[in-house]
């Protein structure tokens, strides 16, 4: 048995402490990037730990091109993305196939062609891609 005053460390039970959680949580997502995001009007939803869950765009319009959602580039953990009703191109939607995370991906009347989404939904397996051509 143990005396008064010694410790049993084999029955302590370990719990991480919150400085410990905290480092073992994704890094956050820059603060400049999403000041820059709300800036241009999107709708954001944001994880506890800072990361990027959710872009909206639709609401933007023109004022969204091919430029601006190359600020996205480095928000690799995001998983949906509204581009409905902005200037966003084949050429910008491109870069979002290396991102690994999207789940959900909006392109309604946009001036993205067909022929890149089918591509897109063969590459991008596991986020669902809404598209309607506008006329």
């Amino acid at each position: 048995m143990f005396s008064r005053g010694e410790t049993n460390y084999d029955e302590l039970e370990t719990e991480t402490s919150f400085f410990d959680r905290r480092r073992a949580m994704p890094d956050a997502d820059p603060p400049e990037l999403i000041e820059t995001l709300q800036a241009l009007g999107a709708r954001l939803r944001l994880r506890k730990s800072g990361r990027l869950h959710t872009v909206d765009f639709s609401t933007c319009g023109e004022a969204i091109g091919d430029e601006q959602l190359a600020l996205l580039d480095d928000a690799q953990k995001l998983e949906e993305l509204d581009l409905s009703d902005t200037a966003v191109t084949d050429i910008g939607v491109e870069r979002l196939a290396a991102n690994k995370s999207l789940r959900l991906l909006t392109l309604s009347g946009s001036q993205v062609s067909g022929e890149l989404v089918k591509s897109l939904r063969k590459r991008m397996i596991g986020c669902r891609i809404v598209y309607l051509e506008s006329r």
